[in-house]
Order: C-alpha cells, then structure tokens, then sequence
C-alpha cells in the first residue's frame, strides 16, 4: 500500500470553495450545494498528503471526516455494488446519463481513499465499504458497472479479456475516457484486494484484463503532439487534454511502468513527458483545444 496518492490533490485542498458545518467541500447544482464524491475524495486525498508531510492533526481528522461520509453516505449500484452517485449530470451527456448516476473514476478515487483510511489510519468500516463498492469496477455497464470489454480478445470475464473501466458508463455507446480508466486500475492495487471476492488471484486477473484494455487502446490517445481526454466518436475534432490532464496522464502511465507494466506503457510515458516540455507541442494543444470548443459549440468533456 503506497502512502501518497499517485496524483498530488493538496494544492486544492485550501483552495476550495464553500464547504458544510464539519468542513467537508460542497459543490454548486442547480438545486444548491450539495456534496460531489470526486470532489470529497479528492479533498480526503489531498488532506491524506498534507497529513503526511506535516503530521498536522488536523490534516488527518479532515481525512477521517471525509472516509465517515463515505462509509455512512452510499448506497447499491443497480449492479449490486456500493456506490456514491454524483450530484449533477455534465451538460454534455444529459442526453445518455440518468440523473441518478455513478461515475466510474469518481468510484475509484473514492475506493483509493477509504483504501488508504483502512490500511494507514484505521479508520473503522472503512474496509467494509471498499471490499462491498470495488466490484463495481469489474460488472459490465450493462449489468450496473463500470467496466466495458473490448474487442473480441476473449470469453467475457476471462483472463485474456480486455476491459476498460467508464468514467462515464453510457451503455450505449463507448466513451473511453483514459484518466477513468488509470485511475481504476489504481484503486484496485490500492485496495489490496483480499477483500474483491477472489483473494489476490482474482485481483491479479481483473488488473491484467485491465492492462489488456489499455494496451489494446493506448496507442489512440496519442496525437503526436499530446494526449486526448477519451475516445468518444461524437466529436468533431480531437478532444485535447488540458495541461493538467496531460500531465496527470504522464505521472499514471510512469507509476504504472515503475510497477511493471508493458514496454508500450512506459514508452508512452516518457514520449508524453517529452510532449509536455515542447513549446510546440503546448501551442498545438492549445489551438487544438480552441478549435475543439469551437467545432463543438462549447461542449466538452467534463474534465472534474
């Protein structure tokens, strides 16, 4: 169990916005505020680092206020599965996401916190909760997950399968959003897995059908120049990542070759990286990213 998450959030930690009476971050809807569990984990994260670095109490009590809602405040995916919907549907897919939906890297993110509140504070149900939310990220979309294979690489739940985890699980239609999917498959080393229902073995074949996945699609992201949010067909144009994306994908891919995955991964890691230093590079993803809104009327990705 790595202590720090591998994405830094605690730069965002005090620079959120308005928050409820036990300090926990609150996000505008059109109903008002209301609490958003990619924003709550990524809070818990960011607080979970600080922690780290400074011993602060009061870092580590927000962490365990954050891993409390989490355990107290979620409810079964129609697959079985415990899950935190999320508090608003992106203008982009009000059209394919019902209003009571559950987001694929949102779950992750959360499973990654409570992993880390278990296993290094201790903190009480918080493994329960893990062990009854991570089969999620395995179901079939259209069984209620998040998980979508593809191709034709073998029986379904099988070991040469290759699945991807949906950020946004539209059964419909696949979207393939790269970040969703890293961070999945960080969540599920997080987790340690005794408790994913099939011991360490089960855990190894559900993130080999997920290095599959990526493998299978990789390569698609890359636009010689920088990295795309998914693979979505809707668009016209490349959906070009912000700085920010880009750069979260750089440190997912390396950390993920460092942990030995495939030559392909770690070739892409240090390319994308490369992409990141050019200038030319950062003013085509720019114009990119111009001529995509454009080309698009202002809808893109929801990059939360």
């Amino acid at each position: 169990m790595p202590r720090g998450y591998v994405l830094d959030y605690s730069d965002l930690v005090d620079a959120l916005g308005p928050a409820d009476a036990r300090g926990l971050p609150l996000t505008g809807t059109p109903s008002g505020p209301r609490h958003s569990p990619a924003l709550l984990a990524r809070y818990g994260l960011g607080c979970l680092e600080l922690y780290f670095r400074t011993g602060n109490p009061e870092r580590r009590a927000a962490v365990e206020t954050v891993a409390r809602w989490l355990v107290e405040n979620n409810e079964e995916i129609p697959g079985g599965f415990l899950g935190w919907p999320m508090p608003t549907v992106p203008r982009v897919y009000r059209c394919d996401l019902p209003e009571h939906w559950f987001s694929g890297a949102a779950h992750a993110e959360c499973v990654s916190l409570l992993s880390r509140a278990a296993a290094l504070l201790g903190i009480r149900g918080a493994e329960e909760t893990v062990g009854r939310a991570l089969g999620g990220l395995w179901t079939p979309i259209e069984d209620g997950g998040f998980a979508r294979e593809l191709g034709e690489g073998g029986f379904e739940g099988g070991l040469e399968s290759a699945l991807f985890v949906e950020q946004f699980p539209i059964e419909s239609r696949p979207s393939l959003v790269l970040g969703g999917h890293l961070r999945a498959m960080t969540a599920l080393r997080d987790a340690a897995i005794p408790v994913a229902g099939g011991g360490d073995e089960g855990a190894r074949a559900t993130l080999r059908r997920m290095e599959l996945g990526l493998e299978r699609v990789l390569g698609a992201y890359d636009t010689g120049a920088w990295s795309r949010f998914d693979l979505d067909d809707r668009w016209h144009g490349t959906p070009y990542c912000s700085p920010l994306r880009h750069g979260e994908h750089v440190l997912q891919l390396t950390r993920l070759a460092r942990l030995g995955a495939s030559e392909l991964v770690a070739v892409t890691a240090e390319r994308w990286s490369g992409y990141a230093s050019c200038g030319a590079a950062r003013r085509r993803a720019w114009w990119g990213r111009l001529g995509f809104q454009v080309a698009n009327r202002g809808l893109h990705p929801a990059e939360y």
